[in-house]
């Protein structure tokens, strides 16, 4: 009978170390998983950071070519923008007026003549397009205010029409972004005289 209950003891002590070892294993796999997404969250937080301050190249890179064209029309200049003549053979002009697709390519974005300003934030740099004077003309309009279908004066669109592109890059340069603003021949029109 002595036998007996130690041969019931060394199991028990046994069977404890196993649990303590599976227990242990456990926290160890919770430790890790939760170092995994910290690592993520860490990640997610940087290029989010990246792609705002990318952001934030990009619109005042959109300012700086508004200041300077507003500059440049004020002081009875030309504005340096890239004519319909002068656009590169990468961005064709047959899509000029569709928005985006005016840079949906690399080619184009490469063969652009930029104005950069690089800061430690990153850098800010812009481009004007000419675009076709009928790209600011709705279905039903004419170039002609006097001409519209209602009677009424419409949209005139035979001054300028400008495209400009803003591209942001963020401080690591990862993060990209670019804006477009199209001005139209009747926001132009008071620049220069009045609105200096």
């Amino acid at each position: 009978m002595q036998n007996h209950p130690q041969a019931i003891v060394a199991p028990a002590r046994g069977l404890a170390l196993i649990m303590a070892l599976i227990f242990l294993l456990i926290l160890t796999i919770l430790g890790l998983g939760a170092m995994q997404n910290t690592v993520l969250q860490e990640r997610m937080a940087g290029s989010y950071a990246e792609r705002n301050q990318a952001l934030q190249m990009a619109e005042l890179a959109a300012r700086t070519a508004e200041r300077d064209f507003r500059a440049a029309k004020c002081a009875g200049l030309d504005y340096p923008f890239v004519s319909l003549e002068e656009r590169p053979a990468a961005c064709p002009t047959a899509r000029a007026c569709g928005g985006s697709a005016v840079v949906a390519d690399a080619d184009c974005m490469d063969a652009l003549s930029w104005i950069s300003d690089s800061t430690g934030d990153g850098e800010a740099r812009y481009v004007a397009l000419e675009l076709p004077p009928d790209c600011g003309l709705k279905e039903g309009e004419t170039e002609n205010p006097n001409e519209g279908p209602d009677g009424m004066p419409e949209y005139s669109s035979s001054r300028d029409t400008i495209l400009v592109l803003a591209h942001g890059i963020g401080p690591a340069g990862t993060g990209q972004v670019i804006l477009q603003t199209m001005y139209f021949g009747g926001a132009l029109e008071g620049i220069g005289s009045d609105g200096c």
